[in-house]
């Protein structure tokens, strides 16, 4: 089972970016570009949360212990309602 939110907003609460260990400390090498859509799909006893990019490339995920943590983290970063999410498979 498979869900798929569109992106209509970017809030900016949270950042995503490539980054490095340098001298024992994180460092952000590149931010990431915004995300135009979201997938939620089961695996590794949890819940993925995959940003995708205009491209339909996945640009990063994280990961969730419920479906429904998946989709507070998706409202907090997104303004994503449990409504707006569409089963895909």
């Amino acid at each position: 089972m498979k869900f798929k939110a569109e992106v209509n907003k970017v809030i900016g609460k949270t950042k995503h970016s490539i980054g490095n260990i340098i001298d024992g400390e994180p460092k952000e090498m590149a931010k990431l570009p915004d995300a135009r859509w979201l997938e939620i799909e089961e695996g590794d006893g949890g819940f993925f949360l995959y940003h995708y990019n205009d491209s339909g490339i996945c640009i990063s995920d994280t990961w969730h212990l419920s479906i429904d943590a998946a989709m507070k983290q998706a409202e907090f970063e997104f303004q994503i309602k449990k409504t707006d999410w569409k089963m895909i498979e």
